[in-house]
């Protein structure tokens, strides 16, 4: 078992279904690790007021509604079987949205999101993401660039 302290990204769409992810990237300060979900449904079923916010995430995280290669119904185990490696993990992770998706999922887990006052503003740090996921180049919108800047960020300051 390793101890550790884990960090989670989540970047998704809100929409009257809920929040429904898209891609979720952890971060352990060794190994990494980064899917790409399915759609839960086709986007024609979505009403006009969910498309609009769909068409804008898609635009602001580079990432189509339609893209993906993992069932989403897997989140679950994916999040059980990689955490199930770490004794006591502490996982981390930006914004009191994702606490609250990732605590319905990992209950046993202590969940905490970076302190008030030292939350990073990601988008000030300009760098490429190393993932193939996004069509634009915006790093701070990518999953994978998150998780690993948070690390670097909580284990700095």
């Amino acid at each position: 078992m390793i101890e550790s302290i884990i960090f989670i990204d989540i970047q998704g769409f809100n929409c009257s279904f809920g929040y429904i992810p898209k891609e979720l990237a952890i971060y352990d300060g060794i190994r990494c690790s980064n899917y790409l979900f399915k759609p839960p449904f086709r986007k024609n079923i979505l009403s006009i007021d969910d498309k609009k916010v769909v068409n804008w995430a898609e635009e602001y995280h580079g990432i189509d509604w339609e893209s993906g290669y993992i069932k989403l119904t897997k989140i679950n185990d994916i999040l059980q079987t990689i955490l199930k490696n770490y004794q006591s993990p502490k996982v981390y992770v930006k914004g009191n949205e994702k606490i609250n998706f990732l605590k319905k999922i990992l209950a046993e887990c202590c969940i905490s999101s970076i302190p008030i006052g030292q939350e990073p503003k990601l988008s000030r740090f300009k760098k490429i993401p190393e993932c193939y996921f996004h069509k634009n180049i915006n790093p701070w919108h990518c999953a994978l660039a998150n998780v690993k800047l948070l690390y670097n960020y909580k284990n700095c300051y």
